[in-house]
């Protein structure tokens, strides 16, 4: 039987101060949108992000596991509306589900760097545009990304990590 996941509070953690103090920031200040949290294996990135959110009953954490397919991050097309009424409509996926929340990337330079591009475009402008088979249907997002990376493994390109507005 697996064992399960150590759960420390935020207060455990010891250092990353820097890291600390931005989520503080974001959680204060709704208007910025990305946070990316650098630094080597093991140093409690991930750790910190989560237990940073369970300190506050008023904001989720939407997580987005690598290898999540477009349709279920960015949404899809309602199919039956369209079908029984004759226009488009969304069906949110996580970035809908993120709405007045945060959005979680854990290991953001692992994810495909298209996706995880659009993914922040949609958060900076606030707006999700869907286009599937020549119909289109468009949502708004009030969201805040806040990504990890271990440079380690793979770093991420300098037009991702412009859009982030505190690493």
């Amino acid at each position: 039987m697996p064992e399960e996941p150590v759960n420390l509070p935020f207060t455990a953690v010891i250092g990353m101060d820097a890291v600390k103090k931005a989520l503080m920031c974001m959680m204060a200040d709704r208007s910025m949108k990305g946070l990316l949290i650098r630094g080597p294996s093991g140093t409690a990135k991930s750790l910190l992000v989560r237990s940073f959110f369970e300190l506050f009953g008023d904001a989720e954490l939407v997580n987005v596991p690598l290898d999540t397919p477009d349709e279920e991050i960015f949404g899809g097309l309602d199919i039956e509306k369209a079908i029984s009424e004759g226009r488009t409509e969304a069906s949110g996926g996580l970035l809908k589900r993120a709405d007045g929340n945060f959005l979680f990337l854990d290991n953001i330079n692992l994810f495909e760097t298209g996706t995880a591009v659009s993914i922040m475009d949609c958060i900076l402008s606030g707006n999700v545009i869907l286009e599937r088979e020549g119909s289109s249907a468009e949502y708004s997002v009030s969201t805040a990304a806040i990504a990890t990376m271990d440079p380690a493994e793979r770093e991420i390109p300098d037009d991702l990590a412009d859009r982030f507005e505190m690493c």
